[in-house]
């Protein structure tokens, strides 16, 4: 497969390089850590560093500071071979190129993503390197062949903020339907609260605490990234007072809200009990 010049990129920005992939390239913001959405900033990074597969991950920063030094034969050792084509060394080159001839103040793991299967390793890494007008988010994709690590696709992207930047959680300037997400995951909120309080205070509820347990569920989410301004649809999670907030290491603030079927099942008997008197 010939390389794919592409002019967009994650942030809007335009993408200053190529990408080439056998297939399309996945960049994620994060390896994805489930079960700390509410830890510190610095426990997440203590994680995110313990799960980060390191000898992949170190093959694939040390390969693309071959590409920036320009040592492009090195470059080209490590590719599949399927990716060997008389255009190729003109498009490593112009990857090459879009990396400033001055060191950057700093690069950062910012995106791990892994699969592994019976008899086959695949990954993908995000790098950013910081320089004193913009940035650049650098990702290498890789799998493994026996013990030898083969480079799947290398893609660089030119932005105009850090990725901790653009996945802030701000509430100025967004959108209606950013406004009309929290105005919905404020009124669930106040519905499931007053629901258990009218379970937990009312003189007449049979089975009060399982039904206050029952209150406090929403299912079937609906995620909004925040940054993107995209919903993704769960069916089978369930939320706590049918509401929920994800913040994960180098990602988007995710706003999640469930239907409280709890509480509307809690207040449609309350309704049928009144009726039946």
């Amino acid at each position: 497969m010939s390389p794919l010049h592409s002019s967009s990129s994650l942030s809007g920005e335009r993408r200053e390089g190529y990408i080439v992939a056998r297939a399309p390239l996945r960049y994620t913001a994060i390896l994805v850590l489930s079960f700390l959405p509410f830890v510190s900033g610095c426990d997440q990074q203590v994680a995110f560093d313990k799960l980060v597969p390191k000898e992949e991950a170190a093959f694939a920063e040390h390969y693309l500071q071959q590409l920036v030094a320009g040592d492009l034969d090195a470059v080209e050792a490590h590719l599949d071979p399927r990716l060997m084509t008389p255009r190729i060394r003109s498009e490593l080159a112009v990857l090459a190129e879009s990396f400033p001839k001055t060191n950057p103040k700093s690069v950062t793991l910012v995106g791990s993503h892994t699969a592994a299967r019976e008899k086959s390793w695949q990954g993908q890494f995000t790098f950013q390197y910081e320089y004193p007008e913009y940035w650049l988010l650098a990702g290498v994709a890789m799998h493994r062949r026996g013990s030898e690590l083969v480079i799947d696709g290398v893609n660089v992207e030119r932005t105009v903020e850090s990725v901790e930047n653009r996945h802030r959680f701000s509430l100025l300037g967004q959108t209606w339907r950013h406004y009309g997400v929290l105005i919905a995951v404020l009124t669930i909120f106040l519905f499931v609260l007053y629901s258990l309080g009218e379970c937990l205070r009312g003189p007449d509820v049979e089975h009060r605490w399982f039904l206050a347990a029952l209150i406090l569920l929403g299912f079937g989410t609906v995620e909004f990234n925040w940054t993107t301004g995209t919903f993704h649809i769960v069916p089978l999670q369930a939320l706590f007072f049918g509401v929920g907030f994800q913040k994960l290491l180098y990602a988007a603030p995710i706003v999640k809200i469930g239907v409280p079927v709890g509480a509307i099942g809690f207040k449609m008997l309350r309704y049928a009990q009144r009726f039946s008197k």
